[in-house]
């Protein structure tokens, strides 16, 4: 009935339209995920599919007459042997060997699961580290280098800004790898790697917004891109990966242009190993750069992906007017099967090291202005609200211009340009001179306006010492502060927006309370910034700062009971619940609507 071989490492399945359950075997081949028709009867499919056929044919008895050539025998055993083998390594099994590959090479020791993830990109030459934020993926990258040892001559490492301080001080702490950096603007970097393209050094960091070419959809690559794809790669880093969830962007394109096209020693396509922390972040589409390049291209067309895992409803748009609106998702389970397949993912829960997490809601009460002011605009909300029974609640928290305004509200009068004071900055007001009455106290206030940041600096910078980090600060400022935030006295307090210190800036971990004015609307920048304080620490810490940094970490929420403050906690737990269904054990899967939109705004 079914005949399978192997053709340039895709596995064929040719279908017998004399076989009496033909017809169903046919709807079954074709409508996997990865399919393409080669003809009526013959099919080419991905192994993840060809898996899927074997396990559905099985269960519907369809099983009489199926033929295998020896090729394909052999093929499906290599990739068998291979997650055989990947589950071994996530379970230690070299781990040992490992550490002797490793002993003299570093500057510090592995934890035993950082162990695990370096045996891993040792093994895979395309590789996924998606453990939690916090649990040293830069550190468990960079030991990977190191073990590979003159498998791999230069690295290139991708990543943001904000990320180059604590990644080449990462470099510098736990290896003795030669790293230069790039530095920022298209036309210095351009200049500087044409000067330092033949130099001696073992890795070079770039920053993705060099990559990209000027406007227009034409100048995607930027003259750095083509410069950086003539060079030999024997590895490439992509840090916060997350970043990357639209093909189309411009920066995805570079990115994937290099892994795609640039070569090794070997003129083989270079390894490749990509962190976050978030690697489904808001939706089972996030998650589709990333498989296409870690399962070395047998993921299907975005349309195609996205068909089998979204759930579509056309909704009627006026009289003429219709567009598809997502409902819900689908196949989730194959979605975590792809992803467990390609990458290692761990909790702190998982892992030892980790100090205590507190979670803490502080309720705000309005009243006077602010209060009158908040009734009017939700009111207007209410008005203009559509009676669909289903709402995308993202897109409506994120978009709506009253909306912002109402959060501008709860945060500031002054953000509206209206006078009088903000309850939330009177409760703020105690909060710190309870907190701040412990001298080794420092504090991380997050807000996502930046008129909120200055308003907030220059409320706290004469009592305590405060700072502002939002996208105005330079690289050099960022670095002349986090110096003085660890090993200063003053300043005490930083107020950052989660877009510029959500990720890669692990100096804020000595802080051990982080304020929230409010929540991101963002599910990665919101869980990227709580982990600024819960990092990894040593054991058994003897420097002050390392005491310090070894106490609880405490997230504080300032909510006004009621209001969109609570909509957008929920949002953001709904999107844990997806994320979590897809990254861990846990398969809850949250929808929100219009009644739940409703119950915030009455």
């Amino acid at each position: 009935m079914i005949d399978v071989s192997v053709e340039s490492h895709r596995i064929h399945v040719e279908l017998d339209p004399n076989y009496p359950y033909y017809q169903r075997a046919y709807i079954l081949v074709r409508s996997l995920l990865s399919s393409y028709e080669v003809d009526h009867n013959k099919w080419a499919v991905s192994y993840q599919d060809f898996l899927t056929l074997h396990h559905h044919l099985d269960m519907l008895g369809l099983v009489e007459g199926r033929t295998m050539t020896e090729d394909a025998y052999q093929w499906i055993e290599y990739l068998n042997s291979c997650r055989r083998i990947n589950e071994s390594l996530k379970s230690g099994a070299e781990n040992q060997r490992i550490k002797q590959d490793l002993e003299g090479k570093l500057k510090s020791e592995l934890y035993e699961d950082q162990v695990t993830a370096v045996a891993l990109g040792v093994r895979n030459r395309r590789w996924g580290i998606f453990d939690e934020m916090g649990c040293g993926k830069s550190a468990q990258a960079l030991a990977t280098v190191v073990a590979l040892g003159n498998l791999v001559g230069k690295t290139l490492i991708i990543c943001p800004r904000t990320v180059h301080i604590d990644f080449s001080k990462e470099i510098r702490k736990h290896t003795y790898l030669k790293a230069e950096v790039i530095p920022a603007g298209r036309k210095r970097a351009l200049e500087w790697l044409q000067l330092k393209k033949n130099s001696d050094f073992d890795v070079l960091l770039v920053h993705p917004e060099n990559l990209v070419g000027g406007k227009g959809k034409k100048n995607v690559f930027g003259d750095l891109t083509r410069l950086l794809r003539s060079m030999t790669w024997d590895m490439v880093i992509v840090d916060e990966f997350h970043m990357y969830k639209n093909v189309e962007a411009k920066r995805t394109q570079c990115v994937l242009s290099l892994l795609q096209d640039s070569k090794d020693r070997a003129n083989k396509r270079p390894r490749a190993l990509l962190l976050t922390g978030t690697p489904v972040p808001e939706s089972p589409m996030n998650s589709y750069v990333a498989l296409r390049i870690l399962s070395q291209d047998v993921i299907p067309h975005i349309s195609r992906f996205e068909n089998h895992f979204v759930v579509r409803q056309q909704i009627q748009y006026g009289k003429k007017g219709k567009f598809d609106k997502i409902t819900g998702y689908q196949n989730l389970d194959e979605l975590k099967r792809l992803i467990e397949v390609v990458s290692i993912r761990r909790t702190k829960d998982e892992m030892r090291g980790f100090p205590e997490k507190v979670f803490m809601v502080r309720n705000v009460h309005l009243s006077g202005k602010q209060l009158a002011l908040y009734r009017v605009i939700c009111g207007d909300i209410l008005a203009q609200l559509p009676e669909d029974s289903r709402i995308n609640i993202d897109k409506f928290l994120s978009s709506a211009t009253q909306t912002l305004r109402l959060r501008q509200l709860l945060n500031h009068p002054a953000l509206l340009d209206e006078s009088g004071d903000s309850a939330k900055y009177v409760e703020l007001d105690n909060i710190l001179e309870e907190l701040l009455a412990d001298p080794e106290q420092k504090v991380v206030v997050w807000t996502e306006f930046r008129k909120a940041v200055e308003l907030l600096q220059e409320r706290y910078d004469k009592l305590y010492g405060a700072v502002k980090v939002y996208g105005g600060v330079s690289n050099e400022s960022l670095e002349e502060i986090s110096w003085k935030f660890v090993n200063e006295d003053h300043p005490r307090i930083v107020v950052a927006t989660p877009a510029k210190a959500g990720s890669g800036v692990d100096w804020l971990a000595r802080a051990r309370t982080g304020i929230y004015i409010e929540r991101p609307y963002s599910f990665t920048l919101y869980t990227q910034s709580l982990d600024r304080l819960h990092r990894r620490v040593v054991e058994n810490p003897t420097s002050r700062i390392e005491r310090i940094r070894a106490k609880p970490a405490t997230l504080m929420f300032l909510d006004v009971p009621n209001s969109v403050d609570e909509l957008a906690r929920d949002s953001i737990q709904a999107k844990q619940n997806m994320s979590d269904a897809l990254t861990t054990k846990n398969e809850k899967l949250v929808e929100m609507g219009r009644e739940e939109l409703l119950k915030y705004l009455r």
